[in-house]
């Protein structure tokens, strides 16, 4: 998009830096120095939203943190081997237009990998330059994940998180009330960056308009026109004569679908469908820029790490779309230190000029969950371990209870942001930490943020 390249302000400079060329970015990313001033810092996002167009809601989310002003990458990771190559730069255009139609100020990264890990990986690694880097990756919750024990995606999906901290990358995890992401639609498959997805169907769509010319038997015809030039025809078949700036009715020529496949004419409806999504103006989504959003944005401060708890949702408040919610802080205390605690937090805040509404101190978190929480929890694959390891019962029962009294405290919230628990890779297994997040974060009917810094200080004060 030629307007990712108009005057931005770098999370390391203290003035605005025009960056009028590709020529000049380059050089402004090398003079830049690899030392990040926390007082300075922005999050640069990496969000894996697949198809932007299929997460819109997962895309402005997105958006409303980087307000079109710190770097902002949508990272899409398409699981196979080179028959996607044919779709990767089809996708590209498509999702480079539907995020200039929506003026979303973003990148697209499409890569190509056998599974989740391997691509997001890959795109951490190498994606940004210099200090125009990514420092945030941002995922969609993976709402399915009880229907794939067994599977390799859940194991994927945790490494993925695992492989971000390794990085020095920050986390953050966006659940929305419901399924999942995607809005329904038929032929709903299983989308290889997180959540269900028809994507099964838009490949196919995508390819076989591809596949289907390219599978006919066709020569090439160049004549002289009355006028002197030269053009070309293309024969599919004998007797057909098609010139090559028109478009190819698949229809007469394509072989007839096998069994299981979708015919021609399915194939041609669904693209269509397709483009359309990927040239509409986004309206419907929960964070677009015509919504605005009312309440209060509930933060959970349970950990220390770095201020980004604490952070992002500072920077949700200043947004157009969430300009109108405050900020409530919750944090752990003892309860014959309420009032000193809630003093701490406050002078805190104040230091780090933060505006908030209330802080709130509760003193039975440590406490045992009801029976009712555990009974709703008890389909959980973690409670076979937990059963087994007092250590590993009493971290789901602490989890727990943590979901127990967001849904008590903040049920009525515009967004409750959480920190996210940090597993051992070794100590904890991809289904034990999928429980934590299912016992943290399900059963809300407001939007839930799971937000891990990487231990880096991203905010300061002056003493």
């Amino acid at each position: 998009c030629p307007n990712l390249f108009a005057p931005i302000r770098c999370c390391c400079a203290s003035a605005c830096i025009p960056l009028s060329s590709k020529p000049r970015l380059f050089s402004v990313c090398l003079s830049i120095s690899s030392t990040c001033v926390c007082s300075s810092f922005r999050p640069q996002i990496l969000v894996l939203t697949g198809l932007p167009s299929d997460r819109p809601d997962l895309t402005w989310f997105a958006q409303c943190m980087t307000k079109d002003v710190a770097m902002m990458i949508c990272g899409n990771v398409l699981e196979g081997d080179e028959i996607h190559f044919q779709n990767k730069q089809l996708q590209r255009e498509q999702n480079n237009k539907w995020l200039s139609n929506n003026k979303i100020k973003a990148f697209h990264r499409v890569v190509v990998y056998p599974d989740l890990r391997q691509g997001a990986l890959a795109l951490m690694q190498s994606t940004g330059l210099g200090k125009l880097r990514p420092n945030v990756l941002l995922l969609g919750y993976k709402s399915d994940w009880l229907d794939c024990l067994g599977k390799p995606e859940v194991e994927n999906y945790v490494n993925v998180i695992h492989d971000a901290f390794d990085l020095s990358y920050a986390v953050g995890l966006l659940r929305l009330p419901g399924k999942g992401f995607y809005r329904e639609r038929k032929g709903a498959g299983t989308d290889n960056n997180g959540l269900e997805d028809d994507s099964v169907g838009k490949r196919l769509a995508l390819s076989n308009q591809v596949e289907s010319f390219e599978s006919i038997p066709k020569a090439v015809v160049q004549y002289r026109s009355d006028s002197g030039q030269v053009k070309v025809l293309t024969v599919p078949e004998p007797g057909l004569l098609v010139s090559s700036n028109e478009q190819i009715d698949t229809s007469r020529t394509a072989s007839p679908a096998k069994p299981g496949e979708p015919s021609p004419a399915m194939r041609r409806s669904q693209a269509r469908r397709s483009q359309a999504r990927h040239n509409a103006v986004d309206t419907e989504s929960l964070f677009c820029k015509d919504k605005r959003m009312t309440g209060t944005i509930d933060v959970w401060w349970l950990h220390d790490d770095g201020g980004l708890t604490i952070l992002l949702p500072h920077l949700l408040s200043l947004s157009s779309q969430w300009r109108g919610c405050k900020l409530r802080v919750f944090t752990h205390g003892s309860s014959q230190k309420i009032t000193s605690e809630r003093l701490r937090m406050t002078t805190l805040l104040h230091k780090f000029r933060i505006e908030f509404s209330s802080v709130e101190v509760v003193p039975d978190m440590n406490h045992l969950p009801t029976a009712d929480s555990i009974e709703k929890t008890d389909h959980l694959p973690g409670w076979d371990e937990a059963r087994q390891n007092d250590n590993s019962k009493q971290k789901l029962l602490r989890q727990i209870r943590r979901g127990e009294l967001i849904r008590q405290h903040s049920s009525n919230a515009a967004l409750v942001v959480v920190t996210l628990p940090v597993a051992r890779k070794k100590e904890c297994s991809p289904n034990m930490y999928m429980s934590w997040l299912e016992a943290l974060s399900a059963n809300h009917v407001v939007p839930v943020l799971l937000v891990r810094g990487n231990q880096s200080n991203v905010i300061t004060f002056y003493s």
